[in-house]
């Protein structure tokens, strides 16, 4: 029998989807108008427009030890979907009620994703980490879900009494932050000009807290241990310069974790006072200006959704002379402003730096009548971005 239990079929928190029903339809051509095949005004199922809703939520285990390392503890939700499109996917968070430490507002917790055990039942496991769990009560935080339509849901317990709860055993608790004891750049000016490069970085990082250091990050360079021990090794990794970066001096900033979840940030400050890298100078031609639009066109000014899905193909001829356009999208907004449905672009022919865009925007049967403005967002690699209002409507009807 599982237990801790709670039954219950209330709903707490409801959020559906607003952008519509999904509607699978081929790839539009440019130039291209397709219609889906099914009517939406026949006798078909009516649209899935309720959220999943939580039955029961039981927990393998009323103790654990963490003691001689993790502990997973089973979970079993029980699930349904009234609106009838079926449940996709279920998380569970559970945690501490209150901040672990009395000095910390940290929360200690962890989720996990469900699998499918039968039709309403959900199943998987939270893991209690060997150095986290310092608290001695854990408990259902919460439930989250989405069905096949898009509707999600958020579902907290009602009544504290009834919470599916577990106990930590009393084990070593590592309330000591990990520390930096050496730091190395390989060199320390970048010429990236002509094309990319990077900086090779070493740091020997410790941990006296006995759970051990688990990852080190210095910029956006996600070092690895090549030698010694979680308690203290040498990591390395290469810090990534794109070409078309930034010019001048960049700072340098580590970040560093070790099992426990405690975490030392490097201040560049720090770096320095202690004569360590604190940080590199880029030498490069910065790209500081965002894609151009030249054309853009809809394959049709109208569309008829009374009776079945359709789909509009837009083309759009995009420049950047630099680092080349990296993303495209369409988007089609009421003229009131408001965000109705989007398409992504994608590059069909020409160069990122000179080159033509193709989406299509697929509008389920049903959407809400009336005029549209189409909207062009574009973005290059460096993250410049323009959004362009086209001029273009489209008629709904």
């Amino acid at each position: 029998m599982r237990s801790p239990r709670l039954m219950t079929g209330a709903v707490l928190l409801v959020v559906a989807a607003a952008s519509g029903i999904p509607v699978a339809l081929p790839a539009v051509a440019a130039g291209e108008t397709r219609r889906g095949s099914d009517g939406c005004l026949g006798t078909g199922p009516p649209p899935d427009s309720a959220p999943p809703q939580v039955l029961d939520v039981t927990l393998g285990a009323a103790a654990i030890d963490v003691t001689a390392g993790p502990v997973d503890v089973p979970v079993h939700v029980r699930i349904t979907d009234p609106g009838g499109s079926g449940v996709k996917w279920v998380r569970v968070t559970v945690g501490d009620p209150a901040p672990a430490l009395s000095k910390s507002t940290t929360r200690e917790g962890a989720s996990a994703d469900l699998r499918r055990e039968t039709d309403d039942w959900w199943a998987g496991s939270i893991t209690v980490g060997q150095w986290t769990g310092y608290v001695g009560r854990w408990q259902l935080e919460r439930v989250e879900s989405a069905d096949m339509a898009g509707n999600w849901t958020s579902w907290s317990p009602p009544e504290p009494s009834s919470v599916p709860s577990f106990t930590i055993a009393p084990h070593p608790y590592d309330g000591v932050q990990p520390y930096l004891s050496d730091l190395r750049l390989d060199h320390r000016v970048v010429d990236v000009r002509e094309h990319s490069d990077g900086v090779l970085v070493s740091a020997r990082v410790g941990d006296e807290g006995g759970s051990g250091v688990q990852s080190v990050q210095v910029g956006s360079a996600l070092l690895r241990r090549v030698s010694g021990t979680p308690i203290e090794g040498l990591w390395r990794g290469t810090l990534p310069v794109r070409r078309w970066s930034r010019s001048g001096y960049q700072p340098l900033v580590g970040i560093f974790t070790d099992a426990a979840g405690n975490v030392t940030r490097t201040r560049t400050t720090r770096l320095r006072d202690r004569d360590l890298p604190w940080r590199y100078l880029v030498r490069s031609t910065p790209d500081v200006t965002a894609p151009a639009y030249r054309t853009v066109r809809l394959a049709d000014s109208a569309a008829d959704v009374a009776s079945s899905a359709v789909a509009i193909g837009v083309t759009a001829r995009a420049t950047d002379t630099q680092s080349g356009v990296y993303r495209g999208r369409a988007v089609l907004r009421g003229v009131d402003g408001s965000w109705r449905w989007s398409a992504g672009l994608v590059l069909r022919n020409g160069t990122r730096r000179d080159g033509v865009w193709r989406g299509s925007l697929e509008l389920p049967c049903g959407f809400p009548a009336g005029r549209y403005l189409l909207e062009l967002r574009l973005g290059d690699r460096m993250g410049n971005g323009r959004v362009v209002k086209t001029g273009l409507t489209l008629k709904v009807r």
